[in-house]
């Protein structure tokens, strides 16, 4: 479970269900939080239901242990990542290493 932390995204790389409690929705995309939207929304691509009331959240967190989420969160996780062959760290490393003036 979580708010709008970016653990969703580790939790939906290693095929985990997620659960959103937005309990404070509407301050936080007021405009006196200092919140702006991106791309990602919670509702339309996010990895797991998004709960605003504690019932909700309680609610949904008991459908994920019991194995009966919406199947369309787990599609989501499923097709969201481009790479999981184990092979991140050393891509990335790859990617900087191209950035990095030579040395030898």
């Amino acid at each position: 479970m979580t708010d709008y932390s970016s653990t969703a995204f580790e939790a939906a790389y290693i095929r985990k269900p997620v659960v959103y409690y937005q309990f404070d929705h509407s301050d936080f995309f007021s405009s006196n939080h200092g919140y702006r939207p991106g791309y990602f929304d919670y509702t339309a691509n996010g990895f797991g239901p998004v709960a605003q009331m504690q019932d909700q959240v309680l609610d949904a967190i008991e459908k994920a242990l019991e194995g009966n989420e919406d199947p369309v969160y787990a599609q989501r996780r499923e097709s969201f990542f481009a790479f999981r062959d184990g092979r991140c760290c050393e891509r990335v490393y790859q990617e900087i290493s191209r950035l990095l003036p030579d040395n030898g």
